[in-house]
């Protein structure tokens, strides 16, 4: 290429062209890179939000079981029908008269509690008494054809345990339908008097399970258990609506990978292939109270759907701008080089002597000075001669220019290699925090693991003692034993809550817009049994606001406070305000509305106002109001701080305690968390 022309043309388009391709690919790299990260990051927010849903019901379940193995109703439903149905059979006609009078009241418990069927279980694994009076009822768990069901095996670790259990999700009864227990053991005087077993309902989890909202045309949640090898979906899919025990997959094989790495245990994410083989971005997590794996996927085709238009709309783009350049540079390049031609055709006639031609000038520009320049020339050839020491000085001030831009680009080259190093150094510290906080829940797990075993192993053994040798030994000596059960119970208890508060404040918060008047409804509903057990009627001072919250987590809170106002209060007409308004007390000061809960209990004396939210703090004896770690409190404080609020208490002895609180946004940390 020699022509000026020819170069013009090229450089021109090389200079234009090659910036804006640079550009337009690192534009579409970004984008693309953009869109799969938002996908992903939605499809995570999404699988966590299922865990949460999926977490939180499982603990209203185990909190509504705990709760009715204590009620009145249910400890004499229990001890009756076990007596009829040992003495007499449970064709007995003193049987069928003990069922007719507690069978409405445990089927308006299993209706109200939104539970699909409720079983009473004596201490020898009969199961005494079924409302939906299926093929279990009248059975012995403990036979050979039931001892392996789901059912006989949660009723025999809450029996053992002494502590609410909940089974795995399998197949139940000769339909062979999924089901899970909540069981939980019915105590009274230090004596096991049997087990109360509810049967949860497959249509809530199959609700939140098929919630395919934000998940496109594609997109489902699966969840699935690993079982003697395989991958074994538990719920109905989206593209398999009979998938529910039917569908499986073997661990190992080519399909339903991100299903296979979450049954195992593991959490993650990435572009995969699910259980038919279609390529998909898939998040997956274990949900370890089920040993569930669970999968939230969109097919790529779908996700990847707009990454392909953006392809296409960029390459459109940079071929009308490539043919656009091209034209320019033809055009600007003529400009430039057709004076240029004329002025080469000039200066051969004055090189050649001819000092008399002069060229043309037809611009004010650099080309029209350059022949104003030639044409000087040659009216003085003889003073444009530069002298040598011009050029020596010129030549040294380019070496010295040439020195500088050396140094400069190294100096670039340094920083751009600290910059390099202090980025690594920044990720191996992150990844070194990460590996940390692993191992530290780890080993929290661990030990906690490590410690109730042996309390267990305690409790068991002095119950092996009593039932073995209680004939043998006198009142003390049962006495101790019990005493020690007794101290075992409550010893765990004390380890599972310094488990629970340890990884409080590490969790993140589910954060979401959130109606405080139903959220508290649905605690007060579900506290329906103890309220109307103490006679405690709880009223609304005024609407409460919708505000930016865990949801799961306020409700606890609020569940945390109405039980402790429950407890401790002696009088025979008891009440709890709930309201949301301007502060009214005369504690600490504040402009902005507060959160309250009150009732007419026994009262705080002022001595023990600053100490009822430290852990394990209790004012009276265990056996007195209420047989708790004395935690609660505790998660109340840890909550409100979470969200940004304080909390204080106010309290008359005798005459009632009242629990203020606000909260702020935790996304940002500023301002009142919503308003009405």
């Amino acid at each position: 290429m020699k022509s000026i022309f020819g170069k013009l043309v090229f450089w021109f388009v090389v200079i234009s062209v090659v910036p804006l391709a640079v550009v337009a690919f690192l534009a579409h790299s970004n984008a693309e890179r953009n869109i799969k990260a938002e996908i992903m990051n939605h499809l995570e927010s999404t699988a966590d939000n299922r865990v949460d849903q999926i977490q939180a019901y499982l603990r209203e379940r185990h909190r509504i079981v705990s709760t009715l193995s204590r009620t009145p109703g249910i400890t004499d439903a229990i001890e009756r029908l076990d007596d009829a149905f040992t003495t007499h059979g449970p064709e007995s006609p003193q049987y069928a008269d003990v069922d007719r009078q507690v069978r409405p009241f445990l089927t308006y418990i299993r209706d109200s509690t939104g539970f699909r069927n409720l079983f009473l279980i004596s201490p020898k694994g009969l199961a005494v008494f079924s409302v939906n009076e299926d093929d279990v009822a009248g059975a012995n768990l403990k036979s050979d054809a039931l001892r392996d069901s789901q059912l006989a095996k949660v009723s025999d670790r809450a029996n053992t345990l002494l502590e609410t259990a909940l089974s795995d999700f399998d197949e139940h009864g000769e339909a062979g339908e999924p089901a899970a227990f909540v069981a939980a053991p019915v105590i009274r005087d230090g004596q096991v008097l049997g087990v109360v077993a509810l049967q949860m309902s497959n249509r809530e989890v199959y609700d939140m399970i098929q919630d395919y909202t934000g998940l496109g045309t594609t997109g489902e949640t699966s969840i699935a258990i690993g079982v003697n090898g395989e991958v074994v979906f538990v719920a109905p899919l989206r593209h398999d609506p009979n998938a529910a025990f039917t569908r499986r997959v073997s661990i190992g094989s080519s399909l339903a990978l991100p299903m296979q790495e979450a049954v195992s245990g593991r959490k993650g994410k990435g572009v995969t292939t699910d259980y038919r083989g279609t390529q998909i971005l898939a998040v997956w997590r274990y949900l370890p109270a089920w040993r569930w794996g669970m999968v939230v996927k969109i097919d790529a085709g779908e996700a990847f759907a707009s990454i392909a238009k953006l392809r296409m709309l960029a390459l459109t783009v940079g071929i009308v701008a490539f043919l656009a350049v091209l034209v320019l540079a033809l055009t600007i390049s003529k400009t430039i080089t057709h004076p240029i031609n004329e002025l080469i055709t000039s200066t051969k006639q004055i090189g050649g002597g001819d000092l008399s031609h002069r060229a043309k000038i037809r611009s004010f520009d650099e080309i029209g000075q350059l022949a104003a320049a030639f044409n000087e020339m040659a009216e003085d050839l003889e003073k444009s001669i530069v002298s040598h020491d011009q050029i020596a000085q010129a030549a040294k001030e380019l070496r010295a220019a040439r020195t500088a831009s050396l140094n400069i680009m190294q100096d670039i080259d340094m920083a751009r290699q600290r910059a390099e190093q202090a980025e690594a150094d920044i990720r191996q510290t992150a990844e070194e925090l990460e590996r940390s906080n692993k191992e530290l829940d780890d080993f929290a797990y661990i030990a906690s693991h490590d410690l109730k075993t042996p309390l267990r192993g305690i409790n068991h053994y002095a119950g092996f003692v009593i039932e073995d040798y209680g004939d043998k030994l006198d009142d003390e000596g049962r006495e101790k034993l019990e005493t020690m059960q007794r101290l075992c119970v409550q010893m765990e208890a004390l380890i599972n809550t310094l488990m629970t508060y340890s990884r409080v404040g590490r969790l993140d918060l589910g954060i979401e817009p959130s109606d405080l008047n139903v959220v508290v409804q649905e605690i007060v509903d579900g506290l329906r049994v103890r309220l109307d057990e103490f006679n405690v009627d709880v009223r609304f001072a005024s609407p409460l606001p919708t505000i930016t919250c865990d949801r799961g987590r306020i409700g606890e809170l609020f569940y945390n406070l109405i039980n402790n106002a429950i407890n401790y209060n002696d009088k025979d007409e008891r009440w709890i305000e709930i309201g949301y308004g301007p502060y009214s007390g005369d504690g600490e000061l504040t402009t902005e509305d507060v959160f309250y809960v009150r009732d007419n209990g026994i009262g705080i004396r002022d001595k023990h106002l600053d100490s009822v939210f430290r852990i394990f703090k209790r004012l009276h004896a265990r056996d007195k109001y209420g047989g708790g770690t004395g935690a609660g409190l505790t998660f109340v404080k840890k909550t409100v701080e979470r969200h940004g609020g304080r909390i204080w208490v106010e309290s008359n002895l005798g005459e009632g305690t009242t629990f203020f609180f606000t909260l702020a946004d935790p996304g940002n940390g500023q301002g009142p968390a919503g308003g009405e």
